[in-house]
């Protein structure tokens, strides 16, 4: 968070609310060029070999965002592969429609309910009907 609010229960408000790093304005800009540096190499390190098993000959690279049946690439959309991707890190977590749009979709790209639902048929298609669970009021989740 890059905030005015600069109170110690402001920070563990962000910190309880997910934030990486909190940074209270004003600020120097070298500071801030250390902690999204610091950030980087962080995800970089965390992003080595990640790849998900899916069982029945599948696997999921984290990484590139790619699919694999039996060791060869299968082909999906962008958005299908980064709905998968965000499915995967939260695994067993309801994640809302409004949540997979801000995602999914770029800031400057309308959300649509219809490619969603496609993405997620196409999924279950190529992992099982039982591994995306969806709820009226809660969203999807992968199982």
């Amino acid at each position: 968070f890059t905030t005015s609010l600069n109170t110690l229960d402001d920070v563990q408000t962000g910190f309880t609310s997910g934030c990486d790093d909190y940074i209270k304005k004003p600020f120097e800009l070298k500071e801030l060029h250390l902690r999204v540096q610091n950030l980087l190499k962080r995800t970089f390190v965390h992003n080595k070999n990640e790849l998900v098993n899916l069982g029945e000959n599948l696997g999921f690279d984290m990484n590139q965002g790619l699919l694999f049946r039996d060791g060869k690439a299968v082909s999906m959309p962008k958005k299908q592969s980064r709905l998968l991707a965000l499915l995967l890190k939260n695994q067993d977590k309801f994640l809302s429609r409004e949540e997979i749009y801000s995602q999914i979709w770029d800031y400057d790209e309308s959300p649509s309910e219809l490619s969603l639902r496609v993405y997620i048929a196409e999924l279950r298609k190529i992992l099982g009907k039982e591994r995306i669970v969806s709820a009226s009021k809660l969203g999807y989740k992968y199982v």
